[in-house]
């Protein structure tokens, strides 16, 4: 009866939820074998967020994203951190 209904609030609902995704993802249904390749593959698989909606963005890839953002803001400098190129680097170094 109200079809134009239904599709009007699935195509909002995914638009929000979507909005709520990590960067790079989106909303998807998988199944449970599906699940299990992805979590064999170093997917997280758990709840991210507030929607409960579980995320199966690689460990790996976070943990070398955050890695790669702190080696770039940080810099050594006779064994301390500074914000600048160690003073024996006259040319761009990092």
């Amino acid at each position: 009866m109200f079809k134009w209904l239904d599709n009007f609030l699935i195509k909002f609902s995914k638009k929000i939820l979507n909005r709520y995704a990590p960067t790079g993802e989106f909303i998807a249904y998988i199944n449970k074998d599906e699940e299990k390749i992805l979590k064999q593959l170093g997917g997280y698989g758990k709840p991210i967020n507030e929607t409960g909606i579980k995320s199966f963005i690689s460990i790996k890839s976070v943990v070398k994203s955050a890695v790669s953002f702190v080696t770039k803001k940080v810099h050594w400098s006779n064994g301390f951190i500074k914000n600048s190129p160690p003073s024996f680097c006259k040319y761009k170094c990092l």
